[in-house]
């Protein structure tokens, strides 16, 4: 064999294609085995993504088919408060479901508008209905917290969920918010859909809409509504018994130093106003009771009207009914019965002390106790203080007190002599200016002089005097069928 000529043993390359056939063909049909796989799975996804569009579009048909109609908003006509007046225009009485009081887009402050645009829908001028940067937003947000931390709804989707839909929590309900926000959108004007919101919104207390809301939590016209009290009322919206300032005033402060700062960051007010707003007290108005003036002939005009209208109008359609009352004539007659009584009262003679008090500790407490019920009675606000606490108006001061003890006492036993003959009271004392004229309080008799024929009580620690004339009609009480009182 010439060795020289060995590549004439090496296999040609058909022979080489022959010898590697059977390998070739294996890895050439698992090859096309799995584009052809490839090519089905595609297939198959991309028929599941059709079936699945045509069925979230049949979803959104039927759902835009069982949209309720918007007419509804053309003439909006909630429950609002009936009043009943006196013929001088005083109130007499207020009825109603939900307490609510219509304000015109004119009458709201553009700082109240901007404090709920700035907590719950900042781009409200910029989208259509549906914010989709918010939603993504609030997606991401609530999945990074694993918990839900952030809302995406509008404004717009806000007034179509209280006005047009039911609270259910569904997908389906959620899709209608979409769909019917973008449609009242194109129905309303960005005004008339605020108009909507402002009224319409609940926000604790018992208060719709927030003209009910800054009477009662701050008995105010909204033309006198501060930067902290628009974040305040604002704040509530998100969850009024939450963030009730009432009960919860931690919470209540985070919240509105949360729509503070997003009215800082949205430019709607300057740094100093907002540095000022973060350390404003605000004064909550202390819930009252209901209004009934002249009870008895303010409730046959209210059992009167019910008659003519019904109960179910009677407190929802917000009835403006003026009587022939003269107010100022039934306040001096009301006036002019609790006088007479009490003459009756002392014609029969002293009833004789409430109670004894014997020792001087027993004395201190009593004035303690008697300073801090005057103190509260006279609170008609509360202090919301910007560290997120809730104090009375009028608050107790053991030191005041102590103060006014000791002056009491130099006093009384000073007077009679040389330096002084009346007492007078302890010129700095709070309480003494919280005292009303021509009301009755618990006092203590601390002294009585018969020479001078005076006593001396303590209201709370407040010296007053008792001259004859204010005491000479507490004789012995007799009563007995011969005497007469008249």
């Amino acid at each position: 064999m010439d060795m020289n000529n060995i590549d004439e043993f090496e296999p040609s390359d058909s022979e080489k294609d022959e010898n590697l056939s059977g390998e070739q063909f294996d890895q050439t049909a698992k090859s096309s085995w799995k584009k052809k796989l490839l090519i089905r799975g595609f297939l198959a996804l991309l028929g599941l993504g059709i079936l699945g569009g045509l069925g979230v579009a049949g979803v959104f048909v039927y759902v835009s088919m069982s949209l309720p109609k918007l007419s509804g908003l053309d003439d909006y006509n909630p429950p609002i408060v009936t009043e009943i007046y006196s013929n001088d225009g005083s109130l007499l009485f207020e009825g109603y479901k939900e307490k609510r009081v219509l304000a015109k887009m004119e009458e709201i402050p553009e700082i109240i508008v901007d404090s709920f645009l700035s907590a719950e829908d900042d781009k409200f001028f910029e989208h259509a209905g549906v914010d989709y940067q918010g939603v993504l937003r609030a997606m991401f947000a609530n999945l990074k917290a694993g918990r839900v931390v952030q809302g995406g709804s509008t404004i717009t989707q806000q007034v179509a969920k209280s006005l047009l839909l039911t609270r259910e929590r569904s997908l389906i309900r959620k899709i209608k918010d979409f769909l019917l926000a973008q449609k009242i959108e194109k129905k309303f004007s960005k005004k008339e859909i605020l108009y909507l919101y402002l009224n319409q919104v609940y926000l604790g207390g018992g208060f719709y809409g927030v003209k009910a809301a800054f009477k009662g939590y701050f008995g105010k016209d909204l033309n006198e509504a501060t930067v902290a009290e628009s974040a305040l009322i604002a704040g509530l919206l998100v969850a009024p018994g939450k963030y009730n300032p009432y009960v919860r005033p931690k919470q209540a402060k985070k919240r509105q130093n949360y729509v503070l700062k997003r009215l800082y960051d949205n430019k709607k007010i300057s740094e100093d106003m907002y540095k000022r707003a973060l350390k404003e007290d605000v004064r909550l108005r202390i819930r009252e009771k209901p209004v009934l003036n002249a009870g008895y002939y303010t409730d046959w005009i209210r059992q009167r009207v019910m008659e003519v209208v019904g109960a179910d109008r009677f407190y929802t359609d917000g009835f403006r009914i003026k009587t022939t009352l003269d107010w100022n004539l039934q306040q001096s007659a009301e006036k002019a019965v609790v006088e007479g009584l009490k003459k009756i009262d002392r014609r029969q003679g002293f009833k004789g002390p409430i109670n004894k008090i014997v020792l001087e500790n027993e004395l201190q407490d009593l004035e303690r106790k008697t300073r801090q019920e005057i103190l509260k009675e006279r609170s008609h606000y509360l202090i919301f203080s910007p560290d997120g606490t809730v104090k009375d108006e009028f608050v107790y001061n053991e030191k005041d007190y102590e103060q006014v003890h000791k002056y009491q006492s130099m006093l009384l036993q000073d007077y009679g002599s040389n330096k002084m003959y009346w007492p007078g009271v302890y010129p700095e004392d709070g309480l003494l200016h919280l005292l009303e004229k021509g009301k009755s309080y618990k006092a203590v008799v601390l002294k009585t002089i018969n020479s001078a024929k005076v006593v001396f009580v303590s209201i709370g620690g407040v010296i007053g005097i008792i001259d004859h004339d204010g005491f000479k009609w507490a004789h012995e009480r007799v009563l007995t069928e011969e005497r007469k009182y008249f």
